[in-house]
């Protein structure tokens, strides 16, 4: 029972103060703590559902699978880039995306900037990467000492997602989501979830199957 908590969700912001503040709640005459953030099942959960403390947690976590493959990445050979990075890195960004993915923008910014950096360390051109911190003129040769705007911009993420068939973080928010919404339809599970969907009366000329009306909750 110690380590029981409760979370109040509650808007961000209120014009009065709930009598729940006041409230103690028991369990077996043992007051349980209040909490303005838990974990369930890896998800940090906030009492406003910002998802703010996750995606902060996130990114720590994102950054050190970075920094490791930036260390290991001269270690592996090239056809092994891929498999690490869906191994060290994708696996934690898409945990439990389709919860998360759609909070605001502050939020999944940082976790963009994130991968766009995972993907530049692994896969983009490392001499270049690493000569961005070389920018004391000790440190470089005196005809380089001048640095022109080419140093100052980085390398474009585009293409590397491109090239080696890596899904942005976006695209991965909107697949995860479809299939979650899949799996549901077709399964029937959890059938709390279906019985929101009304599959329409109506065929889709192209495919000649069955849509379904996306529920108002």
């Amino acid at each position: 029972m110690s380590k029981c908590c409760y979370i109040h969700f509650k808007p961000k912001f209120r014009l009065s103060e709930d009598d729940i503040e006041s409230n103690i709640l028991l369990i077996d005459n043992y007051p349980i703590k209040k909490s303005e953030t838990a974990r369930f099942l890896g998800v940090i959960l906030d009492d406003q559902l910002s998802w703010g403390p996750h995606t902060a947690a996130l990114k720590r976590k994102l950054n050190y699978a970075s920094a490791t493959l930036c260390r290991i990445r001269d270690s592996i050979p090239d056809i092994l880039h891929t498999d690490l990075y869906h191994t060290l890195f994708e696996s934690h960004l898409t945990y439990c995306i389709s919860v998360w993915g759609g909070s605001s923008l502050v939020n999944t910014a940082k976790i963009w900037l994130a991968q766009k950096h995972c993907m530049r360390v692994l896969f983009g051109n490392k001499k270049a990467y690493l000569e961005k911190s070389q920018t004391c003129l000790r440190s470089r040769p005196y005809s380089n000492q001048t640095l022109g705007d080419e140093f100052f911009q980085q390398e474009h993420c585009k293409p590397l997602f491109k090239k080696h068939g890596i899904l942005a973080l976006k695209n991965l928010y909107t697949y995860h989501t479809f299939m979650e919404v899949f799996k549901v339809l077709k399964l029937r599970c959890p059938i709390s979830l279906y019985e929101y969907f009304k599959i329409s009366p109506k065929k889709e000329k192209s495919t000649d199957c069955d849509s379904a009306l996306i529920p108002l909750l």
